[in-house]
């Protein structure tokens, strides 16, 4: 195992910042990709360079959408946040081959690795003994880019890494004066702009970046519209009681939101009920779902692995605990049917 010394000597030999001055960064837009961002352009900018910041478009990768999003912008080096080697490569024909990439990410790596360019690749595991699903991209940042703890802490609640963060996290709060709810309030406005007010999230990321005060940022105007998501959320916990779909047999529960509200229902939803949760959203074309199994009694990407196979376009994957996918609409009832098999075949009785 390397010491975080190390990778930091690895990571400057790599990138030669007194050389590299343009810098685009893609990150995942959920709080430990927005988090992570944050900190990393405000290490980046304290070395001279010119950073450029645009989130991954998870549905729709194409040349025109993601050259309209650089505009200009000349970068010789290109970070992937919260991003696996998988999405990189769906860059390949997009990204200039003579680029060097940095990839900081705690996803598993994929069997098959697409990618041409130069890449170095900064993961938790390489010096970290906590399970890569528990020490977010964000807190992998903050080790090595000279991170700010309270952006860290943000990152690390939403991407639901408090326990094995506690200590630093409380210590956090502290510092500056708030709770841990607090902490846990500006996370959700990240994802209510991530997830219903996308044509902000710009304006958000510099709000942040410019505002790094709890209270400023839960007097701002982003706050509101997070006060709003959550009497949404409120709502589908409620139907979520009353209509979710359980497999008691196969320990396993599917329940379908309202669009855009994937994420934040599984992480609400996760804390109160057992076994392996399914929340998914769509319309009559796309399907968009999360997987989530917090006692790592069942690997979660892997059964999303499964599940999807007999897709035609499908993609997802994740952790142990958690993960993502996404389907056409007319494949979700087979998408159910193999997850019930996976979780038949694989849990422990």
């Amino acid at each position: 195992m390397k010491t975080i010394q190390q990778l930091k000597q690895e990571f400057a030999d790599f990138a030669n910042l007194d050389k590299i001055k343009n810098i685009l960064v893609i990150t995942d837009d959920d709080e430990d990709g927005y988090t992570s961002a944050l900190q990393l352009k405000r290490f980046l900018e304290n070395k001279n360079c010119v950073v450029k910041v645009v989130f991954n478009d998870k549905s729709d990768l194409t040349k025109d959408k993601f050259l309209k999003k650089v505009g200009d912008f000349n970068y010789e080096l290109v970070f992937f946040l919260d991003l696996n080697e998988e999405i990189i490569g769906m860059y390949s024909d997009v990204i200039s081959k003579e680029c060097l990439i940095i990839d900081v990410d705690h996803h598993p790596s994929p069997k098959i690795n697409l990618i041409k360019n130069k890449l170095l690749l900064l993961k938790p595991q390489s010096y970290s003994d906590k399970q890569p699903s528990q020490h977010s991209t964000t807190g992998v940042v903050y080790d090595l880019f000279e991170g700010n703890d309270l952006l860290a802490s943000i990152g690390l609640i939403g991407d639901s890494a408090y326990p094995q963060w506690k200590s630093f996290i409380d210590d956090t709060a502290k510092q500056y004066g708030v709770t841990v709810e607090n902490l846990s309030s500006v996370g959700d406005v990240i994802k209510c702009v991530a997830n219903i007010h996308q044509e902000l999230m710009y304006d958000l990321f510099d709000f942040l970046y410019n505002n790094l005060d709890v209270k400023k940022i839960m007097n701002s105007r982003f706050y509101k519209l997070k006060e709003e998501f959550d009497k949404v959320v409120k709502s589908e916990t409620l139907r979520f009681e009353k209509e979710a779909e359980k497999n008691k047999d196969a320990d396993i529960t599917f329940f379908r939101t309202l669009p855009h509200y994937t994420s934040k229902m599984s992480n609400v939803l996760s804390k109160i009920t057992s076994g392996t949760l399914v929340v998914y959203s769509g319309d009559d074309t796309q399907i968009k779902g999360s997987v989530r199994r917090p006692d790592f009694k069942i690997n979660s990407g892997e059964l999303i692995k499964f599940a999807i196979k007999n897709a035609l376009n499908a993609q997802g994957g994740g952790h142990i605990p958690a993960g993502g996918f996404h389907c056409e609409a007319e494949y979700i009832d087979e998408f159910k049917k193999r997850a019930i098999l996976f979780m038949n075949d694989n849990l422990v009785k």
